[in-house]
């Protein structure tokens, strides 16, 4: 019989910011570590909020921003080429409490990876905060479960500061 593999053997560390943050800042942070999600904390409330990389490029908040309507090709959603330019302008000021999502997936570090992955799916989530007494502890997101069914081995975390 397999070992179980749990979340906190495949969750990447959560990278968080606070609520004044921009959305400049936190596409920087998705970017510098790779990041899909990003958790917004505040104090000693912890947790307040997620924003993921799609909230970013093909939300309505950011569609709105860059003053589009989110256009439909082939059953797929797609951003405008102008649109990420506009939302990059605006972007620069707008605070992620503006775009953020008050509602995630959230999972404890010891719950086992298949339990997810099925909680993920029902969910229709691409991504879980991996949360303990109320603080992101990490991210898992639906790659880094295929990276477990794949086999690969460990990535590199260094940088990438705590909650």
């Amino acid at each position: 019989m397999p070992a179980r593999i749990l979340i906190r053997d495949v969750m990447r560390p959560a990278a968080c910011v606070k609520r004044n943050t921009t959305l400049r800042e936190v596409a920087q942070t998705m970017v510098k570590h790779d990041m899909e999600v990003v958790a917004i904390v505040d104090g000693s409330s912890g947790v307040i909020g997620v924003i993921t990389a799609a909230d970013l490029t093909v939300s309505d908040l950011t569609l709105s921003l860059a003053g589009v309507a989110k256009p439909r090709l082939r059953g797929l959603w797609f951003a405008p080429a102008d649109m990420l330019e506009k939302v990059a302008i605006v972007g620069a000021t707008q605070p992620v409490a503006s775009a953020m999502r008050t509602w995630c997936v959230t999972v404890a570090p010891d719950e086992d990876a298949s339990t997810v992955a099925q909680h993920l799916m029902k969910q229709s989530a691409r991504e879980a905060l991996v949360v303990e007494n109320r603080r992101p502890v990490g991210v898992v997101c639906c790659r880094d479960l295929v990276k477990v069914i794949a086999g690969c081995g460990e990535r590199d975390f260094s940088g990438l500061r705590a909650c």
